[in-house]
């Protein structure tokens, strides 16, 4: 399986290359709306600063990952955990990581990465994303039970996906009738529009025809 080619993975690139691209109006925006919301004061304890380094830090690392500096990948996203654990940046930079050490063939470093990632994340989505991640790798390793725990606790607004790695799992673990099933549910769930259904489609067929055959249907 290529994690490279999945879809929330190329949503997840082309984000970090935006905020590569507008890391300046970004944090302007970022600023006004948090001053106005919280007032003055709360930002006397330099968090504008605290936003504005690790922002700095990441677009290093957008950066760095861009040349496939892995040691300038590793010392930033280190840099950005321990200095900057709260923010955003943060969790990317651990799914920046992850994804330098899946390319390596470091399972195990590139889940710890996600876990990190999802441990850290303030915001539920990114939280979440992370989540399916560590489901996608656990996927990918042969660990099919395991991904499916995964999967089972990600929220509601990511159920289509979900389905659609939980009837990989399933397939991966024989099931060949759940896993239509989790198929059927992800184009359910999935928006119309979304750029993964012409794929889980294709999936259903296949294991659907595969099925049929088994079964000695025509």
């Amino acid at each position: 399986m290529s994690l490279e080619m999945m879809d929330e993975h190329e949503r997840g690139e082309r984000v970090r290359r935006w905020l590569h691209d507008n890391s300046g109006s970004l944090l302007g925006g970022i600023a006004a709306g948090l001053l106005c919301f919280f007032g003055w004061q709360w930002w006397q304890d330099s968090s504008l600063q605290a936003v504005q380094a690790a922002a700095t830090d990441f677009r290093a690392l957008s950066d760095a990952a861009e040349r496939k500096d892995v040691e300038l990948i590793d010392t930033l996203s280190k840099s950005l955990k321990d200095n900057h654990p709260e923010t955003a940046f943060s969790a990317m930079a651990q799914m920046q990581l992850a994804a330098t050490r899946l390319a390596a063939n470091d399972i195990d470093g590139a889940l710890q990465a996600l876990e990190t990632a999802e441990n850290t994340a303030q915001n539920p989505n990114l939280k979440a994303l992370a989540r399916l991640r560590i489901a996608r790798v656990q996927l990918a390793a042969g660990r099919a039970d395991d991904a499916l725990v995964s999967v089972g606790t990600l929220p509601a607004a990511f159920r289509g996906i979900a389905d659609e790695v939980r009837g990989d799992a399933l397939l991966a673990s024989g099931q060949r009738e759940e896993a239509i099933k989790a198929y059927e549910d992800a184009l359910t769930h999935l928006d119309p529009g979304a750029p993964t259904r012409g794929m889980v489609q294709l999936k259903l067929d296949d294991v659907g025809a595969v099925t049929d055959v088994l079964a000695g249907k025509s």
